[in-house]
C-alpha cells in the first residue's frame, strides 16, 4: 500500500542569469555604420540647399555693353561737328583791332581739331576741354605764326569758347588765359557758320 500523499516540495530557484554580454567589435561596427549614414544624409541635405539657393539667385553674365567704357566727355557732339567759318576781330595787347576770318574744323567723336586764320596767317591745334549741349570750351595752341615776327606772336595759345545760337550759328570768343575766360574778358569775337558736317 502506498502511504499517505506527500506534496512535492518546490524546486529552489537557480542562480540569477547574467545579462548578455556585448561584443565591443560589434558595437564599433554599429557606430561606424550610423556615422556613415549621418554624414551621407548631411551631405545630401547640404547639396539640396545649395541647389535651391542657386535657383533663387539669377545668373549674372557680363555683357559687352557692361564693360564698354563710357564715352569721352570731351568728344565733339553732332551739334558742333563740322567746318565752321566766319569773320571776326582781335584786339592785340596794344589795343589795336585787326579783322580776320577763322575756320575751325571739329570732328564728331573726336576731342581735337584744327584752326586756320586768314588776315593773321596762323594755324592752330585745338584740344577740347568740355562739351555741353550749347557750349564747347577749347584750348588752342598756335602751331604756325607764333614764331618771332609771326602774325600770332603775341597770342601763341589761349582759350576758345563756341556758344550755339538759336539761329544755328556759333559765337566764337578767344581769351588769352583761363582767368579771363572765366571773367568773360574776351580779346577776340567772331560769328561762325557751319559750312559742312564732319564725321
Amino acid at each position: 500500500m502506498q502511504g499517505p500523499y506527500q506534496p512535492y516540495s518546490p524546486i529552489p530557484p537557480g542562480p540569477p542569469v547574467p545579462p548578455p554580454r556585448r561584443d565591443p567589435a560589434n558595437v564599433l561596427i554599429l557606430l561606424v555604420i550610423v556615422g556613415t549614414v549621418v554624414v551621407a544624409l548631411l551631405g545630401t541635405f547640404g547639396y539640396l540647399l545649395t541647389q535651391a539657393g542657386d535657383d533663387d539667385e539669377p545668373e549674372i553674365r557680363v555683357t559687352q555693353a557692361q564693360v564698354t567704357p563710357p564715352p569721352d566727355p570731351r568728344a565733339i557732339t553732332e551739334v558742333f561737328a563740322g567746318t565752321w567759318n566766319g569773320s571776326g576781330y582781335y584786339l592785340n595787347t596794344k589795343g589795336d583791332r585787326r579783322d580776320f576770318t577763322a575756320t575751325l574744323t571739329l570732328t564728331e567723336g573726336s576731342s581735337t581739331g584744327v584752326s586756320t586764320y586768314t588776315g593773321y596767317e596762323c594755324t592752330g591745334r585745338l584740344s577740347v576741354e568740355s562739351v555741353t549741349a550749347t557750349r564747347v570750351v577749347i584750348y588752342e595752341t598756335i602751331t604756325q605764326g607764333s614764331e618771332s615776327g609771326g602774325d600770332c606772336e603775341d597770342a601763341p595759345a589761349g582759350y576758345i569758347t563756341l556758344t550755339l545760337d538759336s539761329s544755328g550759328t556759333v559765337e566764337y570768343d578767344w581769351y588769352s588765359t583761363r582767368a579771363k575766360m572765366l571773367s568773360d574778358d574776351t580779346a577776340s569775337e567772331a560769328t561762325l557758320t557751319r559750312q559742312r558736317y564732319s564725321t
